[in-house]
């Protein structure tokens, strides 16, 4: 499982600081480090949980010191999970490597323009300018 960042929070410093409401204050670095671990620890059991629970079940053979007797695991999804596809219109199976990337994003809010003139307010300074 590849967990990625976005431009905007990998532009950020570990020592900036997040509030996140309710008067909880956090260090960026800690706050980014804590919530990839808590996605690389979860989610590869949720996923393999849920899709169990569908009758599918994510397996690989991996090598083993006793060829005659295989080991096949569980995927962990923190790695690519070797696999094949039967693709319509091919002439065969090909072999591929299926994966997961989360996203961690952080968007800055733009900030507010100025409200923009009154188009009164043009004919005032013209007035005001012939006036004077």
């Amino acid at each position: 499982m590849k967990i990625e960042c976005s431009d905007e929070l990998e532009y950020c410093n570990d020592d900036d600081v997040l509030d996140l409401g309710d008067s909880f204050l956090c260090r960026l670095g800690r706050f980014k480090q804590e919530v990839i671990t808590a996605i690389g620890e979860w989610l590869p059991g949720l996923i393999n949980e849920k899709l169990k629970n569908k009758g599918i079940e994510v397996k690989y053979l991996v090598k083993s010191e006793n060829p005659k007797r295989p080991t096949w695991c569980h995927a962990n999804w923190r790695e690519d999970v070797p696999c094949q596809i039967l693709k319509i219109n091919s002439s065969g199976w090909q072999k591929g490597k299926f994966r997961i990337k989360v996203s961690i994003e952080f968007e800055l809010d733009k900030p507010e323009n100025e409200p923009s003139e009154s188009p009164l307010d043009d004919l005032r300074r013209i007035i005001n300018e012939t006036t004077s």
